[in-house]
């Protein structure tokens, strides 16, 4: 309970500090938004690898989709005012690169979550 408090006051913190000094906010917000999307995009790197695991057949399209994000969040992360002028369209980008795997990954999932049903279904046919 005491850290949940905590947490609550430091982000009341911040909101307070980034809504009275616009100049902050414009440094501070592409670190975060960058961050943000590179710590996802990381994690679209590993689902993808245990996609492979799995012998999923097109677990490139999403490293692929995992390696764009990184790459948009380096670009914001490279140069946080540049990147605060233009944040729109950076994260714009980010975000729908890391939205179209996501999309792309549920697709996947219901794949692998259909193959025990089609070994159930050959294992029929077999002992038939």
């Amino acid at each position: 309970m005491g850290l949940d408090i905590g947490f609550r006051n430091f982000r009341i913190s911040c909101r307070k500090l980034l809504i009275s000094n616009p100049l902050i906010s414009i440094t501070i917000l592409p670190l975060y938004v960058g961050f943000v999307i590179l710590f996802r995009s990381i994690m679209a790197i590993v689902i993808a690898f245990d996609l492979k695991s799995y012998a999923v057949p097109d677990w490139g399209n999403l490293l692929a989709l995992g390696i764009l994000g990184i790459i948009f969040s380096f670009i914001l992360l490279w140069n946080p005012i540049f990147a605060g002028l233009s944040l729109v369209y950076w994260t714009a980008f980010a975000f729908i690169a890391i939205g179209v795997f996501y999309i792309y990954f549920s697709f996947k999932l219901k794949r692998i979550h259909d193959i025990p049903e089609r070994l159930h279904d050959l294992e029929d046919k077999i002992n038939s």
